[in-house]
Order: C-alpha cells, then sequence, then structure tokens
C-alpha cells in the first residue's frame, strides 16, 4: 500500500462520520498492544488555540533535550503533518507503513464491532503506534473534538490543558458552554494537573468541580499563573 493508496483507504473511512465512542479505538489499541501507554502525555483540549499551544509545549520539552510526539489536527496540505516528532513529520513512506502495519486489527474490529472506525480513531493509532515504536520521551496529544470521547482520550496523562471554552460543534457537544465544558473536561484524570485559561464562570464551574471529583490539582491563569511579555 503506497500513499495514495493510503489516503483513498482513509478517506473511505471519513464516510463513516463523527461518532461518540471509545468503545472501537479502545478495542483496536487493546488488539496493537496499548501503544498510548508506551510514553506519558499531556493531553489538550479547548475550543480554540488547541494546536498552537501544542506548538509551543512540544518546543519547550524539545529544548530541554527530550524526545517529543506531537499530535494535531487538523492538516494544513498533507495528513503527515499530523504526528511529528520533534517537529518533523513522519514520511509518506513510513505512514503508508503504519496503515499497512495496523490494518488486520482494523479489520478486525471493524468486524466485531459492526461499526466501522472512523478516519480519525484510525489515524490516531496509527500516531500511538508511530510514537511507541520510535520511544519518544513525551507525547504532546491534542484533542480532535471535545474530549470525553475523542479517540485520543486513552493516552496515559499527568497534565492535561483547556485552553478556554466557548460555543463550537454545538451538535456533536452540547447547545450551552456548560455541557461543551463538561464534554472538555472528560479529559481529566485522577490525580493530575490541570492547567486552564477558562474564564467563563459556567464553564470554569465543571471544570473547577471535576478536578475536585478526580482529585486533580488545577492551575488557572490570571489566578495561579501568569503570561510574561517581553
Amino acid at each position: 500500500m503506497n500513499f495514495k493508496e493510503t489516503e483513498e483507504y482513509l478517506d473511505q473511512a471519513a464516510r463513516h462520520g463523527i461518532k461518540p465512542s471509545l468503545d472501537r479505538i479502545r478495542i483496536l489499541c487493546s488488539k496493537l498492544g496499548d501503544p498510548q501507554l508506551a510514553f506519558p502525555s499531556i493531553h489538550i483540549t479547548g475550543t480554540n488555540g488547541k494546536t498552537s499551544t501544542a506548538r509551543m509545549i512540544s518546543s519547550i520539552l524539545e529544548v530541554g533535550g527530550r524526545k517529543v510526539a506531537r499530535y494535531t489536527s487538523p492538516h494544513m496540505q498533507s495528513v503527515t503533518e499530523r504526528m511529528c516528532i520533534n517537529g518533523r513529520p513522519v514520511s509518506e513512506r513510513d505512514f503508508a507503513a503504519l496503515l499497512q502495519e495496523i490494518l488486520p486489527q482494523v479489520k478486525e474490529t471493524d468486524r466485531e464491532t459492526g461499526d466501522p472506525l472512523s478516519y480519525f480513531e484510525i489515524t490516531t493509532a496509527m500516531a500511538f503506534v508511530h510514537f511507541a515504536k520510535r520511544k519518544v520521551d513525551a507525547g504532546v496529544i491534542e484533542v480532535g473534538l471535545g474530549g470525553r470521547w475523542d479517540a485520543t482520550n486513552l493516552v496515559d496523562s499527568r497534565v492535561q490543558l483547556i485552553t478556554g471554552v466557548a460555543l463550537d460543534h454545538v451538535v456533536e457537544l452540547g447547545g450551552t458552554v456548560e455541557k461543551i465544558a463538561f464534554e472538555k473536561a472528560g479529559i481529566i484524570k485522577e490525580d493530575s494537573y490541570v492547567i486552564s485559561a477558562v474564564s467563563d464562570t459556567e464553564a470554569l464551574e465543571v471544570i473547577s468541580r471535576t478536578c475536585e471529583e478526580k482529585g486533580s490539582s488545577l492551575k488557572l491563569l490570571g489566578r495561579d499563573f501568569q503570561l510574561l511579555y517581553n
């Protein structure tokens, strides 16, 4: 399977649309040996600024001498941009090889569930495998949509970032800021650190409550830390 054929296969998967569930990706990752657990991750969600935040965090970690994986979406020119290690996108050849490698497990999962994996679920699994094989020191992983049932929400993260919350993707996430905040707060893990710039009162209430329930520490822009400008 070459790169063009890989793109064509993924385009077919894109027709399945957005299907809120972690069941399919959890089964697939299990079949692949749970590669997302091979490295610690920083998980990022929010209405705006996710990719920029992911790039900044990755750069800081790279300067510190770490081998850093970055997974973001969508892409501008090529799907390979979604999977970077130390700022370099995966090659077209390696991208095609990744799909070829996991394709038997993808088809097996589709047969077992009767609910075909989506474009994002497949590319997320590919990224996990790629990063695990390359033995990265850390992953900076951007949520595709929402958070609670996003395919990236299987990562091992002790740090989660919620950039901000506003009305977005209301069909999938809900028609109020409170409902959207609930979906994004779904990435918060037990006993973790949550960093956020959320200012909306209703959204902040949801995030604060989730942190309390999870025993996680919330660090809020303007309250616990400030940005310094030169």
